[in-house]
């Protein structure tokens, strides 16, 4: 007999569009990087990214707040909370926390109110991909920024 094949049981090799978040169908895996191992993806697949958010307060909180904390100290907090809380491994933490500081350093403004509905505005990703964020959490992580964005 022949057994079917869910997205749950996909491998991310054997991931098809379906697998991709609402919206666009993308492939999630773009290249080589710290975000495509087994442990990784399935860390990924079951990431909230509004709690992403809320981990990025939080290590900008414990550490006297934006512009009292260098991008250093975030970017390891940052990382620990997602390797701790979420299963990430740290190199692919420090992936996301830069693509995160990225947005928070050039983004904020045009990313904020779409942030906090859950949604990406145009402005937000124009912006991202105006400074880079885009492209280099995709060098890094190995992952479609489209298809992952904080």
């Amino acid at each position: 007999s022949t057994e079917e094949v869910t997205a749950a049981d996909a491998s991310p090799e054997e991931a098809t569009e379906a697998d991709a978040p609402t919206g666009d169908p993308v492939d999630i895996i773009v290249g080589e990087g710290a975000c495509t191992n087994d442990s990784d993806m399935d860390a990924l697949a079951n990431f909230d990214t509004m709690a992403g958010s809320m981990i990025g307060m939080s290590c900008y909180d414990a550490a006297g707040g934006p512009g009292q904390t260098s991008a250093e100290e975030i970017k390891a907090c940052f990382s620990e909370k997602l390797a701790s809380e979420h299963g990430f491994s740290l190199d692919c933490g420090g992936c996301i926390a830069d693509q995160l500081i990225c947005l928070q350093q050039n983004c904020m403004n045009a990313c904020m109110s779409s942030m906090m509905g859950g949604e990406q505005s145009p402005a937000c990703l124009q912006c991202m991909e105006d400074y880079g964020c885009k492209d280099s959490f995709a060098q890094c992580s190995g992952l479609n920024p489209d298809a992952f964005t904080p």
